[in-house]
């Protein structure tokens, strides 16, 4: 988790608890998370049924998804790695030193980079293929993943301190661009959509391939 640039200011001048503190500073983050991975799990299942139904031309989406599992996947992977950087920079830029979380990635022996890296996961979505299980169990874990980058998204557009410091106590820093910033939230929004949207059309996809193939077994039996 990260922290707010005004927020930073903010404790040390505050006489707040500890726990109102905790509060205020995870709270506004869990909550963004939990809404927005909620959220594209109603959207990737919700959608994929709906077109699934009441589509007349689910051939389109299975030549999509054709497409998709072919060299165009490599594409895909390298606009994920883009949007993804972009996002990670200002990440790294803004609230590795501020929230004194590059101790915590010393005193865990890097293993805490996993929370600010985690978006990297979303490269890895153009290789699973249509012709597996696209059911609710696949969506949620990567609602999870797209959840959490558009967390890390929102949270930098929404936090307009362009001081980027340089020291742990705050009293160092550099001012940065806040175009560059909410582009980079941006981006991390961004990727998260366009892994939603793949998620629809290869889970339609499979809907109908299983569909026509249960059809056809279901003739040759009747013959």
């Amino acid at each position: 988790m990260f922290i707010l640039g005004e927020e930073l200011e903010m404790s040390s001048s505050s006489n707040m608890s500890l726990l109102d503190f905790v509060i205020g500073l995870y709270g506004k983050e869990c909550l963004i998370f939990i809404t927005l991975t909620v959220l594209y799990v109603l959207i990737m299942k919700l959608t994929s049924t709906i077109i699934y139904r009441k589509s007349k031309s689910l051939d389109t989406y299975d030549r999509i998804a054709t497409k998709l599992d072919g060299p165009i996947k490599y594409v895909f992977i390298l606009v994920f790695i883009i949007l993804i950087t972009l996002g990670v920079y200002q990440i790294f830029s803004y609230y590795l030193v501020a929230t004194g979380f590059f101790w915590i990635i010393l005193f865990t022996v890097g293993f805490a980079l996993i929370f600010i890296l985690f978006p990297y996961f979303i490269i890895f979505l153009p290789f699973f293929k249509r012709n597996k299980y696209w059911g609710l169990g696949k969506m949620i874990p990567w609602a999870i993943i797209f959840g959490g980058t558009s967390t890390y998204g929102a949270i930098i557009m929404l936090d307009t301190n362009t001081k980027i410091y340089t020291d742990e106590g705050a009293s160092g820093y550099v001012k940065g661009s806040l175009l560059f910033k909410e582009l980079g939230g941006f981006s991390l929004i961004l990727a998260s959509l366009i892994g939603v949207a793949m998620i629809v059309i290869k889970a339609i996809a499979t809907k109908h391939t299983r569909s026509q193939a249960k059809q056809a077994k279901e003739k040759t039996m009747a013959n």
